[in-house]
């Protein structure tokens, strides 16, 4: 696996002065996956940042797996997840999530 890439929202900020999501962030998300992975992701992105659960940063009332998309399972692979962010490796898909969620602050 390639190195983890560096945290975007150290480059762009999550949401614009006006609380939205930040395009820059968004587009400069999944740059190392395939082009057509990388913008369902991006697009699946956007609603979570739009989400009110987020906006309020209250993760216990986001739906059921709702970041789980975000999360590549390596099983048929020797096993494992890997976050898409970072596309950094994971044992178990709780730590994936994990790092999904410290990627966009909730």
């Amino acid at each position: 696996l390639p190195l983890p890439s560096p945290l975007l929202q150290d480059i762009w900020p999550i949401r614009t002065a006006a609380g939205y999501p930040n395009g820059s962030f968004i587009s400069g998300c999944f740059q190392h996956l395939f082009s057509e992975d990388a913008q369902r992701l991006r697009t699946m992105l956007n609603s979570v940042l739009a989400s009110q659960w987020w906006r309020d940063n209250s993760y216990r009332d986001a739906p059921v797996a709702v970041l789980d998309v975000f999360v590549h399972s390596l099983i048929g692979f020797g096993g494992g997840y890997v976050c898409q962010f970072c596309n950094g490796p994971h044992t178990n898909v709780v730590a994936a999530v994990g790092c999904v969620r410290g990627h966009i602050n909730v």
